[in-house]
């Protein structure tokens, strides 16, 4: 299965959408599935050149909700 990234690569550049194949999650963690991304105030920063990160092949979008999809080894839900 995959997943699907947003990619910026310069200022006020166009957002690429990739496609990258989705790991198997490691022991102790949890692979979500999003259902719903925001873009936020830190990344319309980023999209204007506002900011000081320097620039390389940058993931957008950080605010998110979803459910779990699986669960790593050893991995226990409440």
């Amino acid at each position: 299965m995959d997943g699907q990234i947003a990619i910026l690569q310069q200022s006020r550049g166009p957002w690429e959408f990739q496609r990258h194949p989705l790991p198997d999650p490691e022991p102790g963690a949890i692979l979500v599935r999003i259902s719903h991304a925001n873009v936020c105030g830190s990344d319309l920063h980023i999209w204007r050149g506002e900011s000081a990160i320097p620039w390389g092949h940058r993931a957008m979008g950080h605010e998110m909700a979803g459910r779990v999809f699986a669960l790593g080894a050893g991995a226990v839900t409440p």
